[in-house]
């Protein structure tokens, strides 16, 4: 009979099979690929021998074991982190991590450099990257404007993308009325996320966006967005988009009280 922790070991291992067959193929267009391709080798993308497990399969045995050690602690799952980052605890192989990407780079970084693992992540970035758009709006214009931050960040991701898209981006960011049609069509009530194709938009990138509405108490003020590769890990971007657009909201409603 399967019990509960047979179903979760399970869970466990499938995760960690499904990843390593995915990363010699990763960055890859589906459209680039056949199904009968799909099968556990090495080499690829980044020339890993076969059943290698990314940092999303690393960072998922790190939080593992940082809640069977002691529960949640913010603390102890980045001191896992650090110790995946830089010794390669949790790789398969022991040598280290092979791919990092640029927003978990920066916030290891900042953890490694004293900052509390709650404060590391891209929510701070986003939340100064939008006040001035509530200082802006209390002055009474209310003109509807895109206030783009992170752009750099593009850069540390620039080798998974492909050089058409990264263009095509750009250019977006710069055509300010194509990024409020495209924010205007994807926002829901909560949470949204728009893959690729999904969205003429998005699919023209071969990209994604996770966004949020923030509001003060009803009225609908604007929205949070970030834009990346459709690979990134849309559980920690969904988590910041919507904390970021909570303590928006928050703001807001005390600035308008």
């Amino acid at each position: 009979m399967t019990t509960l922790a047979s179903r979760l070991a399970g869970g466990v291992w499938g995760a960690l099979v499904g990843d390593a067959l995915g990363v010699p193929f990763e960055f890859r267009s589906p459209d680039s690929l056949r199904s009968e391709w799909i099968r556990m080798v090495g080499g690829g993308t980044y020339g890993q021998p076969a059943g290698t497990w990314s940092d999303d399969g690393a960072l998922t045995l790190a939080l593992l074991d940082s809640l069977l050690s002691g529960g949640f602690d913010p603390a102890d799952q980045a001191r896992r982190y650090l110790a995946w980052y830089e010794d390669g605890t949790y790789t398969p192989d022991g040598d280290g991590p092979f791919d990092v990407g640029g927003t978990t780079r920066v916030a290891l970084e900042r953890i490694r450099a004293g900052t509390a693992a709650e404060s590391a992540g891209a929510e701070r970035e986003m939340l100064l990257g939008v006040s001035d758009v509530l200082a802006h709006m209390q002055t009474g214009a209310r003109t509807h404007h895109i206030v783009v931050g992170g752009v750099a960040n593009l850069a540390d991701e620039a080798a998974h993308w492909r050089r058409e898209t990264v263009r095509r981006l750009f250019e977006a960011l710069e055509r300010e009325s194509d990024m409020l049609h495209l924010l205007r069509d994807v926002t829901a009530e909560d949470v949204s996320v728009t893959i690729g194709a999904e969205h003429p938009t998005t699919g023209d990138w071969e990209a994604s966006i996770v966004s949020a509405p923030f509001r003060a108490g009803d009225a609908s003020l604007g929205t949070i967005g970030v834009v990346g590769p459709t690979a990134m890990d849309y559980v920690s971007v969904m988590a910041s988009v919507r904390a970021v657009a909570r303590r928006l909201s928050e703001l807001a409603t005390e600035l308008d009280a």
